[in-house]
């Protein structure tokens, strides 16, 4: 499995109204930026593609960067890659024709079938305490021969919740698999659907995320109804990746997937906590209309699959 990542990081957040520093937390962005690429560091990728633009205030005497040498930086983390391995862009890409060579390059070099943990979040923490179910997880996607296939790995408790929604899920394994188009802009995709995106499908306009290219292939307000790409879809019965800063934008529970902390943070895998992660009230576009409920023997196999009491990462 390869990596792919594009980001801003930047202390700047959008508003209604407009760009404004953020006022939601006690943290820089860059330090959350270097929690999730820690987070990262045993993830077995066999080669990265790092596509990074930070803010010119992380550039400033005092930053971390001032005077640092990110690239020594990024290459530290991912030590147990050769440095041939890791690929570092200090830009973001937005527009198809800056992309498109890259797409074409990596499909004659890696293949269609290849799996690619592609994420245009700097945010998104790699919080499983081993990688027994990712490797499970790309087995299955890589025996698969569907044109497009893809594992949700965050919005974890939103993601099984909406496996259910159409009444074609079916189980493989500890993961769930069913059928719908969702470009989430952090899966792990087949390079084959990648390409599709970025080479064969003509862009009307620059996509700072592809999640907003779903609206060239639908209707905004079908978008939990219809599977144009016909994408196959595989979620873990364990949660492996969080938004650092939780869900509360869904309405969720607070005390379900809390927010994340620095400089680590503790998981409690008691059966209550457990529970409440997978099962919580929560309210978004993809979770309207949806009356699934989550089945017991989905719970028993997430309780089953946490064979320690904690971990800290």
């Amino acid at each position: 499995m390869i990596l792919i990542l594009s980001v801003f990081v930047t202390n700047v957040r959008y508003t209604q109204s407009s760009f404004e520093p953020s006022k939601n937390g006690n943290y820089s962005r860059i330090d959350i930026f270097k929690y999730m690429l820690e987070s990262y560091k045993k993830i077995p990728f066999s080669e990265i593609y790092l596509f990074i633009k930070l803010d010119p205030e992380f550039l400033l005497p005092g930053q971390f960067f001032y005077n640092n040498d990110i690239n020594e930086y990024i290459y530290n983390i991912f030590s147990d890659l050769e440095k041939e391995k890791i690929h570092i862009v200090l830009d973001r890409y937005t527009s198809q024709d800056k992309w498109l060579p890259f797409f074409k390059e990596l499909n004659e070099k890696h293949g269609s079938n290849e799996s690619v943990w592609f994420s245009q979040n700097d945010d998104h923490i790699f919080i499983d305490y081993n990688t027994d179910i990712l490797l499970e997880g790309l087995e299955h996607l890589e025996n698969d021969n569907s044109r497009h296939k893809t594992i949700l790995v965050s919005h974890w408790p939103e993601a099984i919740k909406l496996s259910g929604k159409h009444n074609n899920e079916s189980l493989i394994g500890n993961y769930v698999k069913f059928n719908l188009t969702i470009l989430d802009a952090i899966q792990i995709f087949n390079l084959q659907f990648l390409y599709d995106i970025f080479v064969i499908h003509n862009w009307k306009n620059e996509h700072i995320r592809i999640d907003t290219l779903i609206h060239d292939f639908m209707h905004p307000n079908d978008v939990s109804f219809k599977d144009p790409l016909s994408q196959v879809i595989y979620i873990p019965l364990r949660e492996m990746v969080r938004h650092f800063d939780g869900y509360g934008h869904v309405n969720m529970e607070k005390d379900a997937c809390p927010r994340l902390e620095l400089p680590t943070n503790t998981f409690n895998y008691s059966k209550e906590n457990l529970i409440k992660k997978m099962t919580p009230y929560h309210k978004s576009q993809w979770e309207s209309g949806n009356n699934f409920i989550i089945p017991q023997n989905w719970i028993d196999t997430n309780l089953s699959l946490h064979n320690i009491n904690e971990y800290t990462i």
